[in-house]
């Protein structure tokens, strides 16, 4: 005898013929995604909202709608016979009745959202998780399930109420890199932006970028820790992450030095004298236990930048190819830690080393560019979130100073996202043969002052990599 199937819902039934439209009608689908912001979290199963994420994603991507690109998004998660059935269940009858579907389809999945999150909540409360940390996502998770669905504030009447409101608020508390060059032209990072920082091969990318990281911490916790301290993420496939707390580590053992003003100071090995500064990741992690060997003065200075690191907390996450530390394999594997990092740790801001390192098989380069620019864009608008993102240039850049797509390797569309670009070039021009010196250039700076192509030369410590403009350096 056959097995009887379950009869479908009312919530299923009518996210069936809302996905149905949205194959078959343009309007239709921005009406669904723009005007009343239904979400893959309304739909009632995992086939459904990947069927719907599809969709969004050809939209989002300006890519057609139709079965070859929608069925390529969906992968196995989206049996065959069913997606065939959705595809033929288009009218009339159910165009009109697109928003009683909608209504049915938000109201359902708002109220499971809840019931997961409300579990969710008790489950970490069960486990011992702070209240105040439970809460706090709770409480912003569940106000993402806007309930309304309808578009406010477009009349000008409404936008002159909204900018009121906006106007009697405090400043915006924007995170600061420490750079002043930097946060001069910008402003400081703000949510929802992007920017690429893009660099031929061993021209210190990873090292500017670890300078803004540090910098948002330092520059936070040296000016008394006002506001919300920023949320860091770091998703390298460059390097391991014990690479990088060390990078970090001897970074702040630099600055330290100098805080102090034993500048000057060196040490002896044998018959050969050193600046006491001479602090590289690699002979951290080469040392190990011996540094406490080392002068009293450096074994001070790293027990400094040991203690500091330690004290980011949450505040600063790492993660790399491992398995154990996040094994960031793809460009999926990225999103997916984003997306974790977001809602556990709240991330403001998130950096990205390096995009190409990301390339999937079977996509040219120049596809993956323009898909994974155009996804960034997106994840940074919806989850106001500043994404700054390492990328290789062309080599006809690096040759001739100038290069389609701003330089960037694959080209694509990653120029069009970005709000900000940054080229870096170590022991270039008239500095060629002087590794204390990195020649930065603002390529692109499409909301602060300054413009495109304006430069700046930075003294930077050849064997950590800090760059001493940052101004928490002489603050510690």
């Amino acid at each position: 005898m056959m097995a009887a199937t379950s009869t479908p819902s009312n919530w299923e039934l009518a996210a069936d013929d809302l996905l149905a439209v949205m194959l078959s009608d343009t309007d239709a689908r921005d009406h669904v995604l723009f005007t009343r912001g239904v979400m893959p979290a309304h739909m009632p199963s995992v086939k459904h909202r990947r069927l719907f994420e599809a969709i969004r994603d050809c939209v989002a991507l300006g890519e057609p709608v139709h079965d070859t690109t929608v069925r390529d998004k969906c992968g196995s998660v989206v049996p065959l016979d069913w997606y065939s059935q959705i595809a033929l269940l288009s009218d009339d009858t159910r165009l009109m009745a697109l928003d009683a579907n909608i209504t049915l389809v938000r109201k359902h999945g708002m109220s499971a959202g809840v019931q997961r999150l409300l579990r969710l909540a008790d489950d970490e409360l069960t486990r011992g998780k702070a209240y105040d940390n439970v809460t706090a996502r709770l409480m912003t998770a569940l106000a993402s399930l806007d309930g309304s669905g309808t578009i406010t504030g477009e009349t000008a009447e409404g936008m002159a109420d909204e900018f009121d409101a906006l106007m009697d608020a405090p400043p915006a508390n924007l995170a600061m890199t420490g750079l002043p060059w930097l946060d001069g032209i910008s402003g400081g990072l703000e949510p929802g932006h992007i920017w690429w920082i893009a660099a031929p091969y061993k021209s210190r990318k990873s090292t500017v970028m670890l300078n803004m990281a540090l910098g948002l911490l330092m520059t936070w916790y040296t000016r008394g820790c006002n506001g919300e301290p920023p949320s860091i993420g770091i998703a390298s496939r460059e390097m391991p992450r014990v690479r990088i707390t060390a990078q970090m580590i001897a970074m702040l053992a630099v600055a330290y030095i100098r805080r102090r003003n034993w500048w000057q100071e060196r040490f002896t090995i044998g018959t050969t004298s050193h600046p006491l500064h001479n602090i590289s990741p690699k002979m951290l992690l080469n040392s190990r236990s011996g540094y406490r060997q080392w002068d009293p003065h450096r074994v001070e200075a790293i027990d400094y930048g040991r203690s500091q690191y330690a004290a980011f907390g949450r505040q600063l996450r790492v993660y790399d190819r491992a398995k154990e530390n996040g094994k960031l394999s793809d460009i999926d594997s990225l999103f997916s830690i984003m997306r974790r990092d977001k809602y556990v740790h709240g991330a403001s801001v998130f950096f990205i080393d390096y995009l190409q390192l990301f390339q999937p098989d079977g996509m040219t380069l120049f596809e993956f560019m323009s898909s994974a620019s155009r996804k960034l864009q997106e994840f940074a608008g919806v989850e106001k979130i500043t994404l700054v993102v390492l990328a290789q240039q062309n080599e006809d850049t690096i040759k001739t100073g100038s290069g389609y797509s701003g330089g960037i390797k694959g080209g694509g569309d990653a120029p069009s996202t970005a709000d900000y670009q940054l080229n870096s070039l170590y022991k270039a021009g008239d500095f060629a043969d002087d590794p204390t010196k990195l020649l930065l250039t603002m390529k692109l700076s499409r909301h602060g002052d300054g413009g495109g192509d304006t430069k700046r030369v930075h003294d930077i410590h050849p064997q950590s990599g800090l760059l001493f403009e940052s101004d928490w350096t002489v603050r510690i």
